[in-house]
């Protein structure tokens, strides 16, 4: 296992924060992808789809960082 992963696996303990984590990462990845696609169509019409992935994807991670203290 990398020394980063173990490090981040000894960060998030509980298991609902690591669950929250592993859904969190993702949707906050998500939405930059999303938001490169929609500005390379030329679809500012949609910038609420990303900003919503960003804010629920580092919402449930900072959940979960408040849940480990």
């Amino acid at each position: 296992m990398p020394q980063w992963l173990s490090k981040w696996l000894q960060r998030h303990r509980h298991p609902l924060s690591l669950g929250l984590h592993i859904v969190g990462i993702p949707l906050t990845i998500a939405a930059v992808v999303l938001a490169i696609l929609q500005l390379a169509e030329w679809r500012w019409d949609l910038w609420y789809r990303p900003l919503f992935l960003l804010i629920v994807g580092y919402l449930l991670q900072w959940i979960g960082h408040a849940m480990e203290g």
